[in-house]
């Protein structure tokens, strides 16, 4: 058989039956909107420095907010957070970041110094 004269079967056959066109259509859809297990966010040691992965997670988790303030976006978050890392008298904790992405927003302290330094940086 070629693909020609399978494909003609094909369509007479669903044409014929539109219940089982139906039911072939809602099972792909079902396959395909299936969502992926996301698991959640476990710190193994809160007294450990982040790393930067976390960082990325915590800019994505609030960047992608329908809650996130306009003129702060990715970037700034990223940046914000990195800079917090690499301080070198207070480096930012696992444990900060997992109560950070439990919250709902970003604390406002951290939204202030981000707009304080945006402000600064368009001197």
């Amino acid at each position: 058989m070629t693909n020609k004269t399978v494909k003609t079967q094909l369509e007479t056959l669903l044409k014929s039956n539109p219940k089982l066109l139906e039911e072939m259509a809602s099972k792909i859809l079902k396959s395909e909107t299936k969502k992926t297990e996301t698991k959640a966010f476990e710190v193994k040691d809160p007294s450990k420095v982040a790393t930067f992965g976390m960082v990325m997670k915590i800019s994505a988790t609030f960047a992608n907010m329908e809650n996130c303030p306009k003129d702060i976006k990715f970037g700034t978050i990223r940046g914000h957070f990195l800079q917090r890392l690499n301080d070198k008298k207070k480096p930012l904790t696992q444990g900060q970041v997992q109560k950070i992405l439990s919250l709902k927003s970003l604390p406002a302290s951290d939204l202030k110094a981000m707009r304080a330094y945006k402000k600064l940086a368009s001197i």
